[in-house]
């Protein structure tokens, strides 16, 4: 191969290199930006699951309330308490 074929190659496979990584740069740019719109909307979702069982929670006390019954009549699953439990303590739950 001639000298100006290898400068030639060289250079084409130097902007290639840029090239891809210019193109990996941006999918990943592209990626960071839809999690952070899923963040946002997974966040607005959480808030509305956050009230509505804190609302149905105390609905069902009332309702036991005015049927004599003293004792709560629903239970979170051992899942759903222990996640909630992790989230509190990471929120600084110990110091409140």
């Amino acid at each position: 191969m001639p000298a100006e074929g290898v400068v030639a190659h060289g250079a084409a496979a130097a902007e290639a290199t840029r090239l891809n990584q210019a193109v990996v740069a941006a999918e990943y740019a592209l990626s960071n930006t839809a999690d952070q719109a899923l963040l946002v909307d997974l966040k607005v979702l959480a808030s509305d699951l956050d009230r509505r069982p804190v609302e149905t929670v105390n609905e069902i006390a009332g309702v036991g309330k005015r049927l004599g019954q003293n004792r709560a009549q629903w239970f979170p699953t051992p899942e759903l308490a222990n996640g909630v439990r992790r989230l509190d303590l990471e929120n600084g739950g110990l110091n409140r």
